[in-house]
Protein backbone atom coordinates (compact mmCIF):
# COMPACT_ATOMS: atom_id res chain seq x y z
CA UNK A 1 0.00 0.00 0.00
CA UNK A 2 1.45 3.67 -0.75
CA UNK A 3 1.82 5.59 2.11
CA UNK A 4 -0.39 8.63 2.47
CA UNK A 5 1.70 11.65 2.23
CA UNK A 6 0.78 15.44 3.92
CA UNK A 7 2.66 17.77 1.51
CA UNK A 8 3.54 21.25 3.14
CA UNK A 9 3.30 23.88 0.27
CA UNK A 10 5.12 26.94 0.45
CA UNK A 11 4.31 29.72 -1.51
CA UNK A 12 7.51 32.26 -2.06
CA UNK A 13 7.40 35.61 -3.70
CA UNK A 14 10.47 37.98 -4.22
CA UNK A 15 12.58 35.79 -1.67
CA UNK A 16 9.75 35.71 1.21
CA UNK A 17 7.31 32.76 1.83
CA UNK A 18 3.71 34.63 1.65
CA UNK A 19 0.22 33.82 2.37
CA UNK A 20 -1.45 33.36 -1.09
CA UNK A 21 -5.29 34.05 -1.19
CA UNK A 22 -6.86 32.91 -4.25
CA UNK A 23 -3.69 33.37 -6.63
CA UNK A 24 -4.78 37.41 -6.30
CA UNK A 25 -3.69 38.70 -3.11
CA UNK A 26 -0.29 37.55 -1.11
CA UNK A 27 0.58 38.58 2.92
CA UNK A 28 3.89 37.86 4.03
CA UNK A 29 4.93 35.51 6.22
CA UNK A 30 8.37 34.92 6.72
CA UNK A 31 11.93 33.23 5.91
CA UNK A 32 10.96 30.44 3.52
CA UNK A 33 14.20 28.28 4.74
CA UNK A 34 12.83 28.66 8.44
CA UNK A 35 9.18 27.61 6.89
CA UNK A 36 10.82 24.71 5.32
CA UNK A 37 12.87 23.76 8.45
CA UNK A 38 10.22 23.94 10.84
CA UNK A 39 7.90 22.04 8.49
CA UNK A 40 10.12 19.36 8.04
CA UNK A 41 10.47 18.97 12.29
CA UNK A 42 6.49 18.82 12.37
CA UNK A 43 5.96 16.23 10.57
CA UNK A 44 4.83 17.04 6.97
CA UNK A 45 5.96 14.19 5.03
CA UNK A 46 6.90 16.08 2.04
CA UNK A 47 7.72 19.73 1.25
CA UNK A 48 6.47 21.88 -1.74
CA UNK A 49 8.42 24.88 -2.74
CA UNK A 50 6.51 27.27 -5.35
CA UNK A 51 8.24 30.35 -6.05
CA UNK A 52 5.96 32.69 -8.48
CA UNK A 53 8.26 35.50 -8.53
CA UNK A 54 8.71 35.07 -12.11
CA UNK A 55 5.06 35.90 -12.60
CA UNK A 56 5.44 39.26 -11.86
CA UNK A 57 8.87 39.81 -13.53
CA UNK A 58 11.51 38.11 -15.51
CA UNK A 59 13.91 36.68 -12.26
CA UNK A 60 16.36 33.89 -12.46
CA UNK A 61 15.35 30.73 -10.06
CA UNK A 62 16.78 32.06 -6.55
CA UNK A 63 19.86 29.33 -5.75
CA UNK A 64 20.81 31.03 -2.75
CA UNK A 65 17.23 30.27 -1.47
CA UNK A 66 16.81 26.85 -2.31
CA UNK A 67 20.43 26.09 -1.16
CA UNK A 68 19.70 27.17 2.31
CA UNK A 69 16.25 25.39 2.00
CA UNK A 70 17.89 22.00 1.07
CA UNK A 71 20.55 22.13 3.67
CA UNK A 72 17.85 22.96 6.26
CA UNK A 73 15.61 20.12 5.85
CA UNK A 74 15.78 16.27 5.92
CA UNK A 75 12.53 15.10 4.22
CA UNK A 76 11.80 15.14 0.31
CA UNK A 77 11.49 18.51 -1.22
CA UNK A 78 10.05 19.86 -4.45
CA UNK A 79 10.76 23.22 -6.77
CA UNK A 80 7.97 24.42 -9.03
CA UNK A 81 8.71 28.16 -10.54
CA UNK A 82 10.59 29.20 -13.47
CA UNK A 83 12.39 25.94 -14.68
CA UNK A 84 12.51 26.52 -18.32
CA UNK A 85 15.51 24.17 -19.56
CA UNK A 86 17.42 21.24 -18.55
CA UNK A 87 20.67 23.10 -17.19
CA UNK A 88 18.68 24.83 -14.31
CA UNK A 89 16.45 20.96 -13.71
CA UNK A 90 19.98 19.43 -12.84
CA UNK A 91 21.27 22.45 -10.36
CA UNK A 92 17.73 21.68 -8.24
CA UNK A 93 18.77 18.17 -8.67
CA UNK A 94 22.44 19.05 -7.57
CA UNK A 95 21.19 20.91 -4.68
CA UNK A 96 19.42 17.92 -3.06
CA UNK A 97 15.80 18.59 -4.63
CA UNK A 98 14.17 15.29 -5.36
CA UNK A 99 11.28 16.61 -7.90
CA UNK A 100 10.70 19.72 -10.23
CA UNK A 101 6.97 20.80 -10.54
CA UNK A 102 6.38 22.01 -14.17
CA UNK A 103 3.04 24.29 -14.78
CA UNK A 104 3.07 26.97 -17.37
CA UNK A 105 6.02 25.57 -19.51
CA UNK A 106 3.69 22.38 -19.88
CA UNK A 107 2.09 24.93 -22.30
CA UNK A 108 5.05 26.93 -23.54
CA UNK A 109 7.55 24.02 -24.01
CA UNK A 110 6.48 21.05 -23.93
CA UNK A 111 9.18 19.78 -25.00
CA UNK A 112 11.25 20.38 -22.00
CA UNK A 113 9.29 17.54 -19.81
CA UNK A 114 10.49 15.18 -21.97
CA UNK A 115 13.75 15.86 -21.64
CA UNK A 116 13.93 15.95 -17.98
CA UNK A 117 11.85 12.73 -17.72
CA UNK A 118 14.55 10.92 -20.11
CA UNK A 119 17.73 12.70 -18.09
CA UNK A 120 16.37 12.01 -14.86
CA UNK A 121 13.37 9.52 -15.08
CA UNK A 122 10.09 10.26 -14.84
CA UNK A 123 9.78 9.66 -10.91
CA UNK A 124 11.58 13.31 -10.95
CA UNK A 125 8.70 15.08 -12.01
CA UNK A 126 5.22 16.26 -11.21
CA UNK A 127 2.97 17.64 -13.40
CA UNK A 128 1.34 20.64 -12.04
CA UNK A 129 -2.47 22.18 -13.03
CA UNK A 130 -4.54 24.55 -11.52
CA UNK A 131 -8.07 24.23 -11.66
CA UNK A 132 -11.46 26.00 -12.51
CA UNK A 133 -14.82 24.76 -12.40
CA UNK A 134 -16.98 26.10 -15.08
CA UNK A 135 -20.66 24.84 -15.77
CA UNK A 136 -19.99 21.78 -14.10
CA UNK A 137 -16.64 20.71 -16.22
CA UNK A 138 -12.94 21.37 -15.03
CA UNK A 139 -10.75 24.09 -16.59
CA UNK A 140 -7.05 24.50 -16.42
CA UNK A 141 -6.29 27.69 -15.23
CA UNK A 142 -3.49 30.13 -16.82
CA UNK A 143 -2.33 31.49 -13.95
CA UNK A 144 -0.47 34.13 -15.89
CA UNK A 145 -3.84 35.63 -17.93
CA UNK A 146 -6.03 34.82 -14.84
CA UNK A 147 -8.32 33.15 -16.47
CA UNK A 148 -9.28 29.51 -18.05
CA UNK A 149 -8.05 27.99 -21.03
CA UNK A 150 -9.07 24.41 -22.12
CA UNK A 151 -11.19 22.04 -20.64
CA UNK A 152 -9.23 19.02 -18.19
CA UNK A 153 -9.92 16.63 -20.34
CA UNK A 154 -8.73 17.85 -23.83
CA UNK A 155 -5.40 19.29 -21.96
CA UNK A 156 -4.51 15.64 -20.59
CA UNK A 157 -5.34 14.07 -24.16
CA UNK A 158 -2.29 16.86 -25.44
CA UNK A 159 0.26 15.76 -22.41
CA UNK A 160 1.95 12.42 -22.43
CA UNK A 161 1.33 11.43 -18.47
CA UNK A 162 4.12 8.78 -18.41
CA UNK A 163 6.60 11.74 -18.54
CA UNK A 164 5.67 12.48 -14.83
CA UNK A 165 5.54 10.53 -11.71
CA UNK A 166 2.45 12.18 -10.09
CA UNK A 167 0.02 14.91 -10.62
CA UNK A 168 -0.35 17.88 -8.48
CA UNK A 169 -4.25 20.10 -8.98
CA UNK A 170 -4.76 23.40 -6.86
CA UNK A 171 -7.79 25.22 -7.18
CA UNK A 172 -7.66 28.98 -7.09
CA UNK A 173 -11.44 29.43 -6.21
CA UNK A 174 -10.70 26.86 -2.83
CA UNK A 175 -7.43 29.10 -2.60
CA UNK A 176 -6.92 30.47 1.34
CA UNK A 177 -10.46 30.27 2.19
CA UNK A 178 -11.02 27.04 4.38
CA UNK A 179 -13.80 25.35 2.39
CA UNK A 180 -12.04 22.01 2.52
CA UNK A 181 -10.62 20.07 -0.76
CA UNK A 182 -13.07 19.59 -4.15
CA UNK A 183 -13.96 16.20 -3.00
CA UNK A 184 -16.19 15.35 -6.15
CA UNK A 185 -13.10 16.14 -8.19
CA UNK A 186 -11.27 13.94 -6.36
CA UNK A 187 -13.59 10.71 -6.41
CA UNK A 188 -14.13 11.11 -9.93
CA UNK A 189 -10.76 11.06 -11.41
CA UNK A 190 -8.59 8.10 -10.90
CA UNK A 191 -5.17 8.66 -13.09
CA UNK A 192 -3.50 5.45 -11.70
CA UNK A 193 -0.53 7.24 -10.43
CA UNK A 194 0.37 9.37 -7.47
CA UNK A 195 -2.07 12.83 -7.07
CA UNK A 196 -1.56 15.45 -4.78
CA UNK A 197 -5.11 17.34 -4.04
CA UNK A 198 -4.19 21.07 -2.62
CA UNK A 199 -6.45 23.98 -1.85
CA UNK A 200 -9.33 24.28 0.83
CA UNK A 201 -7.58 22.90 4.02
CA UNK A 202 -9.53 23.67 7.11
CA UNK A 203 -9.78 21.03 9.02
CA UNK A 204 -8.44 17.64 9.73
CA UNK A 205 -11.86 16.66 8.54
CA UNK A 206 -10.91 17.87 5.33
CA UNK A 207 -8.18 15.64 4.78
CA UNK A 208 -9.66 12.33 5.77
CA UNK A 209 -11.88 12.99 3.31
CA UNK A 210 -9.59 13.08 0.59
CA UNK A 211 -7.75 10.26 1.90
CA UNK A 212 -10.30 7.76 2.34
CA UNK A 213 -11.35 7.97 -1.27
CA UNK A 214 -8.51 5.77 -2.87
CA UNK A 215 -4.67 5.17 -2.27
CA UNK A 216 -3.24 7.01 -4.82
CA UNK A 217 -4.06 10.47 -2.88
CA UNK A 218 -2.20 12.90 -0.81
CA UNK A 219 -3.40 16.46 0.17
CA UNK A 220 -1.16 19.49 0.39
CA UNK A 221 -1.46 22.54 3.01
CA UNK A 222 -0.32 25.66 2.74
CA UNK A 223 -1.67 28.47 4.36
CA UNK A 224 -2.87 27.16 7.46
CA UNK A 225 0.19 25.53 8.64
CA UNK A 226 1.70 28.83 9.54
CA UNK A 227 -0.45 29.74 11.47
CA UNK A 228 -0.51 26.64 13.77
CA UNK A 229 1.94 25.21 16.24
CA UNK A 230 3.47 21.96 15.24
CA UNK A 231 0.72 21.97 12.12
CA UNK A 232 1.43 18.54 10.59
CA UNK A 233 1.77 16.74 14.23
CA UNK A 234 -1.77 18.47 15.01
CA UNK A 235 -3.20 17.03 11.82
CA UNK A 236 -2.20 13.74 12.15
CA UNK A 237 -3.29 13.84 16.10
CA UNK A 238 -6.59 14.18 14.95
CA UNK A 239 -6.85 11.50 12.17
CA UNK A 240 -7.52 7.61 13.20
CA UNK A 241 -4.06 6.15 11.84
CA UNK A 242 -0.90 8.28 11.37
CA UNK A 243 1.04 4.70 10.40
CA UNK A 244 -0.66 5.68 6.53
CA UNK A 245 1.48 8.42 6.41
CA UNK A 246 4.77 8.36 5.72
CA UNK A 247 6.67 10.20 8.45
CA UNK A 248 4.87 9.00 11.76
CA UNK A 249 7.56 10.37 14.56
CA UNK A 250 7.89 13.50 15.71
CA UNK A 251 8.80 15.16 19.28
CA UNK A 252 5.87 16.39 19.52
CA UNK A 253 2.67 13.56 19.49
CA UNK A 254 -0.51 14.79 19.55
CA UNK A 255 -2.33 11.49 18.46
CA UNK A 256 -6.00 11.43 20.66
CA UNK A 257 -5.73 14.78 21.86
CA UNK A 258 -6.92 16.75 19.02
CA UNK A 259 -10.29 17.17 18.36
CA UNK A 260 -12.09 17.33 14.27
CA UNK A 261 -11.50 21.24 14.18
CA UNK A 262 -8.12 20.55 14.75
CA UNK A 263 -7.75 22.15 18.21
CA UNK A 264 -5.71 20.71 20.79
CA UNK A 265 -7.25 19.11 23.58
CA UNK A 266 -7.04 19.10 26.99
CA UNK A 267 -5.53 15.64 27.98
CA UNK A 268 -7.18 13.39 30.79
CA UNK A 269 -6.05 13.92 34.58
CA UNK A 270 -4.39 10.25 34.57
CA UNK A 271 -2.38 11.28 31.27
CA UNK A 272 -1.44 14.49 33.08
CA UNK A 273 -0.97 12.58 36.33
CA UNK A 274 1.83 10.10 34.39
CA UNK A 275 3.48 13.39 33.17
CA UNK A 276 4.34 14.35 37.27
CA UNK A 277 7.69 14.19 38.13
CA UNK A 278 8.08 11.43 41.13
CA UNK A 279 11.40 11.48 43.17
CA UNK A 280 12.73 7.78 43.40
CA UNK A 281 14.90 7.85 46.37
CA UNK A 282 18.16 6.45 45.74
CA UNK A 283 18.41 2.79 46.60
CA UNK A 284 21.08 1.27 48.62
CA UNK A 285 21.76 -2.26 48.08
Amino acid sequence: MLKKRIISKIVVRDGIHVQSHAYHSYLPIGCPAYSAEYASKWLADEILIVDISHRFAKTEINIPMLLKISQAVNIPITYGGGVTNLDQAGKLFNLGFEKISLNKSNFESPELANAISKQFGAQSLILSIDLIRHKGDYYVYDYMKQTDTIKLDNYLSKIDLDLYGEISFSFPTRDGIKCGYDIEFASTYNFHKPVIINSGYGTPKHISDVLRLNENLSVGIGNSAAYIEHPFAVVKGALDDQSLFRSEKSFANYYHLVDQQGRVTMPSERYLDDLIFKKVEYEII
